[in-house]
């Protein structure tokens, strides 16, 4: 059944392949499209990634195919027709296999994903205006004038009237029913029953088939001087390349629609099927198919969506398919053409209607309530530019201001994630009181934006704004502290690193120091090239996380007040003055103590390591040539627990019983300050019983 459907379908669509100069040609035609879905059943059977999928010459091409061999005809007017007819074959055999390796380089390349990239709207444009074509190009067919405003007299005269208004009636019962409904033998039934209406309306008349011919109600008998045959890519030979060379934009603009149409059709056989479909290796598929295919002359073709689905709801979703739809085409290829000449002409001419009629309801009618107006008003941009100008121009224009709106929206979203303050937003560094007091009352002076997104010149002029936003803010302190975090930030263009260049140079202007936390080395080299010092300065730093970074400014506001903790000094020997009473107990207790020397990073314990340590002393300086003792200084001490998360505490003070007061602990880290060799001591082994301890 299957084969029957589109068989009628390759047939109506073969009319529209060549222009009426070439008419005697049309059973040429019939058997290009006939050869390409036998080829594309065979190959899609053989290597699709879902079984039952169906493969045709699809109506986008060939409506564009079209234009080219009109545009052909026309440039060669005047020439022999076997050598027109030998440049528009040429050019269509060209236009497949060049889709056909199209199809191939992205699908090995593994690109599909970028044809989804595609703005809907810009699809639906391209599709309704493929039916708009399609539907001009049945009633030029039908009538023999082409459809436009300076003809509408000619058409509407009784002799026109009477072919094309009939084929179009055929047409709005096919699109009824086939909205209303989903039984697979629908439109078969409806074609058949028409097929027998005209026939007995020929009995009831009197009229015979030789009097239907001569009055062009039948597609007639076709020569065989111009029946299709394997050889025909022995038309090569004879082509004018250089007329061919003239439609190079149109042959592009047939790669693009069938890929774009490929997407959508392939979109909405996973939605119907409930299963996911390999893109990469339907791309493959269709390929292959199409290098095979072109060479007898079809137009480029792929996946059909009706007929993939109705395998589907028959329940006969398996690879035997589409050899039988195959084999059934085949044979009506080699040995039943001759019957196509009893075909009634409005049939052919309604199902050309009929195909476009479905493209321009299903996006301008059903498009209404799905698309936003905004979308729907690009959608109808593209159709009427191409039916006023042309294909390609609507192609390109539908691209262009696709892209012009996504800039415009994209520039539109806000690329800071969070935005926060360093008066609630601390670093995990544990402080004194006093300074934590501080930094909850002054800690606004710090403004920390955590970006998002690729960074582009609408974006960070954005981020420029809420800057200046902040700074002229006349409540709370004056900002002096800036922290930018890239870690949710994709990448930026040289329009956004001029910007950040303008945020540095109003930080200067307004004595505010920037941060940058969490930025790439890509990000980075972006930066220092557009401007950047790559070791930073007085008002530029950068820091390896946002917890640095912030940590950064909350020392810099502590020293600009001299606030530095609790204790006037953090001297060792001075704090253990606080612990012991006499000298002698701190002399003794020195006995106890292990000095060892500590690199960056290192690890100083683990979690789980044997319980020989009690006592961890970090002191900032040590005076004094007791016990051999020198400078020590030490940037912090850090803890990381689980889920990645670190906790950080100032280098004095004392870690006591690992085990029970950190229980989730895994590792210790000492950071050390700059040009520092720090010193630590250990108490190992103390007499719990000690009255010193």
């Amino acid at each position: 059944m299957i084969s029957i459907i589109d068989t009628f379908f390759e047939i109506s669509l073969s009319t529209l392949l060549f222009p009426v100069a070439l008419s005697d040609y049309i059973s040429t035609g019939i058997g290009m499209l006939l050869f390409g879905a036998m080829i594309m059943n065979i190959v899609v059977s053989l290597t699709s990634s879902v079984p039952g999928m169906i493969a045709v010459p699809q109506d986008s091409s060939i409506a564009i195919l079209a234009i080219i061999t009109s545009m052909i005809t026309l440039s060669m007017t005047g020439l022999p027709s076997d050598q027109i007819f030998a440049t528009c074959v040429s050019a269509i055999i060209l236009t497949t296999i060049l889709a056909g390796i199209f199809f191939l380089i992205l699908g090995k390349l593994k690109l599909s994903r970028l044809v989804r990239f595609v703005p809907y709207p810009v699809i639906g444009g391209f599709l309704a205006g493929t039916g708009w074509l399609i539907l001009e190009g049945g009633i030029s067919f039908l009538t023999g004038v082409p459809l436009a405003l300076s003809t509408l007299g000619t058409l509407l005269k009784p002799d026109s009237l009477v072919i094309w208004l009939p084929a179009l009636g055929f047409s709005v019962v096919l699109l009824i029913a086939s909205r209303r409904s989903r039984k697979p033998l629908t439109i078969p039934v409806i074609m058949l029953v028409a097929i027998g209406l005209f026939y007995l309306w020929m009995v009831i008349s009197g009229t015979s088939v030789t009097e239907a011919e001569k009055q062009g109600l039948l597609l007639g008998s076709f020569s065989q001087d111009t029946s299709w045959s394997p050889s025909l890519i022995t038309n090569l030979l004879i082509a004018d390349w250089s007329v061919i060379l003239e439609s190079s934009l149109q042959i592009g603009s047939v790669l693009i629609v069938s890929i774009l149409a490929m997407l959508f059709i392939t979109s909405g056989i996973e939605t119907t099927i409930h299963r996911d479909v390999d893109l990469d290796r339907e791309l493959q598929s269709v390929g292959l198919a199409n290098l095979i295919a072109g060479t007898g002359g079809s137009p480029v073709g792929h996946h059909a969506l009706s007929f993939s689905t109705l395998t589907y709801h028959m329940k006969s979703d398996n690879r035997l398919v589409g050899f039988v739809t195959a084999i059934c085409i085949g044979t009506f290829l080699f040995f039943g053409l001759p019957l196509i000449s009893y075909i009634p002409l409005i049939v052919i001419g309604g199902i050309l209607l009929f195909l476009g009629l479905t493209f321009l309801v299903e996006w301008l009618i059903d498009g209404w309530a799905k698309l936003p107006l905004t979308d729907y008003s690009l959608m109808m941009v593209i159709l009427l530019i191409i039916a006023a100008i042309g294909f390609l121009e609507g192609v390109a224009v539908g691209i262009g201001i696709a892209l012009v709106l996504f800039v415009y929206n994209y520039s539109k979203l806000d690329i800071v994630k969070h935005k926060l303050s360093g008066d609630s937003y601390h670093s995990t560094v544990a402080r004194p009181a006093s300074q934590r007091d501080y930094l909850r009352v002054h800690g606004s002076q710090i403004l920390i934006l955590e970006l998002q997104g690729y960074l582009f010149f609408g974006t960070a002029y954005n981020l420029l704004q809420t800057v200046r936003l902040r700074v002229s803010a006349e409540e709370g302190e004056p900002l002096r502290y800036l922290v930018l975090n890239f870690r949710l930030v994709n990448g930026l263009d040289s329009s956004a690193a001029f910007i950040f260049n303008r945020i540095r140079q109003f930080g200067k202007d307004h004595e505010f120091q920037i941060v940058l936390s969490n930025a790439s080395d890509q990000i980075l080299k972006r930066l220092i090239k557009s401007g950047f010092p790559a070791e930073g300065d007085e008002n530029l730093h950068y820091s390896s996380n946002i917890d640095h970074g912030v940590e950064l400014c909350e020392n810099l506001i502590l020293e600009a007040v001299k606030l530095d903790g609790d204790d006037s000094t953090f001297d060792l020997r001075i704090q253990l003055k606080r612990i012991f009473s006499s000298p002698d107990e701190i002399a003794r207790f020195f006995d106890y103590l292990e000095l060892i020397d500590i690199d960056t990073g290192q690890y100083l314990i683990h979690q789980g390591d044997p319980s020989v340590v009690d006592l961890i002393l970090f002191a900032d300086t040590w005076s004094g040539d007791q016990h051999g003792c020198v400078d020590a200084s030490l940037r912090g001490v850090s803890f990381e627990i689980p889920e990645g998360r670190r906790a950080r505490f100032s280098p004095r003070g004392t870690i006591r019983d690992i085990g029970i007061r950190f229980p989730h602990i895994l590792i210790v880290i000492v950071e050390i300050a700059p040009q520092k060799r720090p010193r630590i001591f250990i108490v190992e082994e103390i007499l719990r019983c000690s009255p010193v301890v």
